[in-house]
């Protein structure tokens, strides 16, 4: 049954890249990757058609594994040792069978004089090793990842009651004399394990589809807070004509006063517009224009709320980070700063920003009483369903960039620290 083995040898080889992709993208253009895989995948099906040694055949396959770890974009030794594990995962689903097979039958090696029974078991085995990957892909994948443990759960009951179908079938596969009935019987299976693997492939498709959405939204967003900047920027301009008509007018009030002698009067007019002045001002030194453009944002919200933001900055080298992701960043960690405070008796926001060639180190404070857990935030909103994006968005962006994010919590004040590497990606 050498024919056979072109399925088996074309079905470990689209396994591989299922188990590659959990760690990593291709590192080369569609129109280069298939050419190379059908090639991969007829040297490694001539091996077997000319080779029967089994310690032979199991070397052959960690090379082609191995080669077609080369389409990958990770680090050699990583390719190494992931062509390995692969391997042995095959193997541990074959001796799984075997041992499935030895409560059916004394004598597994009639098994293959049976062309049903024998695709059977193929499947079988391969369908195992699928659902090994399928748990490693998951623990890796980010995407797979949203997935909640308790939907994970009832996930799997689709592929285990596939095992007992199987097995089920199996028995009577081999017991069973009639042609057509065994036809019918691995094509159902075929069917059925395909079934499994399309489901799992729509869930994590959908995902995508969800993080493309929240990429749009994001950018939606990042239109917004730049739309608000330029209306700041108007606000402003309207705003300094204003000041230099009222301190024209202030200024002659106080010479007036000054002639009168009027002196006690004229210090409690500078401090009435003193106040007035710290009010509207959001302290900063240094530029870093998203970062700026958000704290004039919210600024107003702030204001409106009576929340005082107070920001030092030091940037030596400019913010390597996608200015959507920066401006999703900044505003989610300011909103629910701003949520936080809004609720305080103390209501001040201090942000820090170190930034040069080797790091990006943000850190921002607010007041919090209320009781929380930092190991699992949730938003305090009533629209928990949408806003509780904002930390799992925070966590996401830092992840992408490599950085590491630590909240806490010391006497009465909430911190989140991020620090992220500052380089080209």
């Amino acid at each position: 049954m050498n024919y056979l083995g072109f399925l088996s040898c074309a079905v470990e080889i689209i396994l591989s890249i299922y188990f590659f992709k959990a760690f990593g993208n291709f590192k080369y253009k569609r129109k280069i990757v298939i050419p190379l895989i059908i090639t991969f995948y007829i040297l490694y099906s001539l091996s077997l058609f000319f080779i029967k040694n089994t310690a032979v055949v199991f070397i052959i396959s960690i090379v082609i594994t191995f080669c077609v770890s080369l389409l990958f974009d990770f680090k050699i030794f990583n390719k190494i040792l992931l062509s390995i594990i692969i391997s042995i995962i095959s193997s541990i689903s074959e001796f799984i069978l075997a041992i499935i097979l030895s409560a059916f039958t004394h004598d597994i090696t009639s098994v293959n004089k049976n062309v049903f029974s024998y695709v059977t078991g193929l499947l079988f085995s391969k369908f195992i090793t699928y659902l090994i990957i399928l748990l490693i892909y998951k623990s890796k994948h980010k995407l797979m990842n949203e997935i909640s443990n308790l939907n994970m759960i009832y996930l799997i009951i689709l592929p285990i009651s596939t095992i007992f179908v199987i097995i089920s079938q199996y028995e009577f596969i081999l017991n069973e004399k009639r042609i057509p009935l065994m036809i019918l019987s691995t094509v159902g299976l075929f069917l059925l394990i395909i079934s499994n693997i399309l489901i799992f492939h729509i869930i994590d498709r959908q995902n995508e589809l969800i993080v493309i959405r929240e990429k749009l939204n994001a950018s939606k967003k990042l239109l917004k807070v730049q739309a608000d900047y330029y209306d700041e920027l108007i606000d402003s301009e309207k705003e300094i004509r204003k000041i230099r008509h009222n301190l024209k007018s202030l200024f002659l009030g106080l010479k007036s006063m000054l002639q009168k002698n009027q002196i006690n009067s004229v210090i409690e007019k500078i401090d009435e517009n003193l106040s007035e002045i710290d009010k509207q001002i959001i302290t900063t030194s240094g530029c870093s224009s998203v970062l700026d453009i958000v704290l004039l944002s919210k600024s107003k919200l702030s204001q409106s709320k009576g929340i005082t933001i107070t920001s030092n900055k030091k940037i030596l080298s400019a913010i390597k980070m996608e200015d959507v992701d920066q401006a999703v960043l900044f505003s989610n960690i300011l909103d629910n700063a701003i949520e936080a405070a809004e609720k305080e008796i103390l209501k001040t926001i201090e942000i820090n920003v170190y930034s040069d060639n080797d790091n990006f180190i943000f850190k921002c404070s607010n007041p919090c009483s209320t009781n929380i857990n930092v190991d699992n935030l949730n938003t305090t909103k009533i629209d928990e369903k949408n806003h509780g994006f904002g930390i799992l968005s925070i966590k996401s962006i830092v992840e992408k960039y490599h950085g590491e994010y630590v909240f806490s919590k010391n006497d009465n004040i909430f911190n989140i620290s991020l620090i992220i590497p500052n380089i080209d990606t």
